[in-house]
């Protein structure tokens, strides 16, 4: 490896013991994704498959009400970015917002589901979509400066990766879960997955209230101080700093690309393993997702020392591009292990994509720390509110357009709901390609921006170096 993927020329840099964050602070930054990830993941997970296959909603209405969503968080996310980025208090930029937002998405979120069956579908829709505007609101209070922190908490660039890695842990924990959502939600407990969808919408209310709100009122912001003394900046002006940034825009690129290629895995996934591996049969198609989400996310969490080490040795950029072609090797072997001659072997499948999936997801979020100090050598300002803000509502739209391409897609390769196991041969081949096909293309998008990316670890810590020049050293408290 070190032949094929040598490391930096120049000197190798170690964290220092006074920018290294404390274990303490780790956990208690990591504890809040025990809410927001359910909060995250619920809705883009199974609203398809409840709205459609539980209440008869068109699929492509469904992801017309998912861009809303998005369309949405295109005008809250750059707004409580900015806010939060000049917001001044004796508890910091970030917190404030972080405990209101946990108590207004503990709110909003039931209220998603409290649909009757006897609505027509676009009574349906219409409700959907105006509790989710309101939910959606609250999670921006919270999620854009949760966010956002990570950045503050050392001026380190291999430690910014640690506490990532950290806090990716924690998530590949609880999104063992969220590959039990169509299990739970289908369980003969309840008469209806909306009924069990509702149940599920009261836990993670709770969530909120417990581990998105206390462990957050203990968490530091060593920037803060340095940050309260700059000038406020004006939406406007943050958005146009931010959006001709040249480098965030190929972080932009690669972030949006990954994350549709990756969804619509996700969303179409659990379609071809029900009509395609089980005929039709959804407790066995639940089952069997629980399963491969499960071994997914063991594989990734016991791969994750692996991301640091890369990062440590060869560099963010060296490491996303393993992770990227890894992708592609996994996302390719779906055509062979997602079969019904062998129906448990996408748990195998399951488990190779896992660990690529959360590479990409500790570097990208890495090297979008890195912009933001670069940001603040160009423009004078911390700005990691409005970088959040914007590179989380790029995701939030790769995955509301993951769910609007899967709808596109059914509906295209002609899936009937109404046909349930009686889907023909043609639509599940087509259903088949494209699940496995369109990730591949996006992947192979993402290593072509890679090549532009040009922070790497020696001009990282030149940056600091010159920042720290300018207003003096800070470091993890």
């Amino acid at each position: 490896m070190r032949q094929m993927f040598p490391r930096p020329s120049g000197p190798y840099y170690r964290t220092s013991p006074q920018d290294k964050v404390p274990l303490s602070q780790k956990a208690l930054y990591s504890a809040a994704t025990v809410a927001l990830i359910p909060g995250n993941q619920i809705i883009d997970r199974i609203a398809l498959v409840v709205l459609n296959t539980s209440l008869a909603v068109s699929p492509t209405l469904v992801g017309v009400a998912m861009a809303i969503f998005r369309l949405w968080d295109a005008f809250t996310d750059p707004f409580m970015g900015t806010f939060s980025d000049n917001y001044r208090s004796r508890w910091g930029r970030r917190k404030p917002f972080i405990i209101l937002g946990a108590v207004l998405c503990a709110v909003t979120f039931p209220l998603i589901w409290l649909i009757s069956p006897s609505w027509s579908p676009m009574h349906i829709f219409l409700w959907f979509v105006g509790a989710g505007l309101a939910y959606y609101t609250a999670l921006t209070v919270y999620s854009v400066p949760y966010w956002s922190i990570v950045a503050e908490m050392t001026p380190d660039t291999h430690e910014r990766t640690r506490v990532i890695a950290f806090r990716a842990v924690i998530i590949n924990i609880v999104t063992i879960s969220m590959g039990w959502l169509m299990w739970f939600i289908t369980l003969k407990q309840f008469d209806s997955m909306l009924q069990g969808t509702q149940w599920l919408s009261l836990i993670t209310a709770a969530l909120f209230l417990t581990f998105g709100l206390i462990p957050m009122l203990f968490v530091k912001e060593p920037f803060y101080t340095q940050a309260s003394k700059q000038e406020k900046i004006s939406l406007w002006g943050s958005l146009k700093d931010t959006l001709t940034n040249r480098i965030f825009l190929v972080l932009v690129g690669m972030m949006l690309l990954m994350t549709i290629g990756m969804q619509t895995v996700g969303t179409l996934g659990f379609y071809v393993s029900l009509y395609y591996v089980f005929h039709g049969d959804k407790t066995a198609a639940g089952l069997v997702a629980g399963y491969a989400g499960t071994a997914m996310m063991i594989t990734s969490i016991v791969t994750i020392p692996i991301f640091t080490w890369l990062d440590r040795n060869y560099g963010k950029i060296t490491a996303l591009v393993i992770c990227g072609v890894a992708f592609l090797f996994a996302t390719l072997s779906q055509w062979f292990l997602v079969t019904p001659i062998h129906p448990y072997w996408q748990i195998i499948s399951a488990a190779l994509v896992g660990p690529a999936v959360t590479g990409v997801w500790i570097i990208l979020p890495s090297m979008q720390t890195d912009v933001i100090d670069y940001d603040e050598l160009q423009t004078g300002c911390r700005r990691e509110g409005s970088y959040t803000a914007i590179l989380g509502w790029i995701q939030k739209l790769g995955f509301a357009l993951s769910v609007l391409l899967a709808g596109i897609i059914l509906d295209v390769s002609g899936f009937d709901v109404k046909l349930e196991a009686a889907q023909t041969e043609d639509t599940l081949f087509k259903m088949r390609a494209l699940f496995v096909f369109f990730p591949i293309a996006t992947a192979t998008g993402m290593l072509l921006l890679v090549r532009f990316y040009p922070l790497d670890e020696r001009r990282c810590h030149a940056i600091r170096e010159k920042l720290e020049a300018r207003r003096g050293a800070i470091h993890a408290e």
